[in-house]
């Protein structure tokens, strides 16, 4: 499988964002694309609210999908590590969310190319259910869930 292919079955799968949420796909620059080959980043932003990414690392064939609220109109930094008690969390990982719902996330990753719609759609529907009211720009209440399962996943 190919990065291009894995940004047009997501582009599909994610299409509720711009069609519901009125969100603007925000593709890489070419220069972006460049500096990160093996990756590829599919950003989508509302109007000043709120954030969605979804990533394929072509590495090690695994995905995620993360949301957020803008900064302004710019996504926050990305944190490279886990945000320490006294920094906000910016970066909601879906994974996190659905554990604290107690539900099962989709798979992370995928074995063929063939498996690739059904995954990402999989992903689409959890973030539909799920993060309904942070694709809104409401994430009251999410922070401190989140801040719990990415402690406990990590220490667990």
């Amino acid at each position: 499988m190919n990065l291009d292919r894995f940004e047009s079955a997501a582009r599909s799968a994610f299409s509720f964002l711009e069609r519901d949420h009125g969100m603007t796909f925000v593709p890489d620059t070419a220069q972006e694309r460049h500096a990160h080959f093996w990756v590829r980043y599919l950003t989508y932003r509302s109007a000043g609210r709120s954030f969605v990414q979804i990533e394929l690392d072509d590495r090690d064939r695994a995905f995620n999908v993360l949301f957020g609220p803008l900064e302004g109109r710019e996504l926050p930094p990305y944190p490279i590590f886990m945000e320490r008690d006294d920094e906000p969390v910016l970066w909601f990982p879906l994974w996190a969310v659905l554990s604290a719902d107690g539900a099962e996330p989709p798979p992370f990753s995928f074995a063929e190319d063939a498996r690739l719609d059904a995954d990402l759609a999989a992903w689409a529907a959890a973030l539909q259910t799920h993060a309904r009211r942070a694709l809104a720009g409401d994430f009251a209440d999410l922070e401190e869930l989140v801040r719990r399962v990415k402690r406990e996943a990590r220490w667990g």
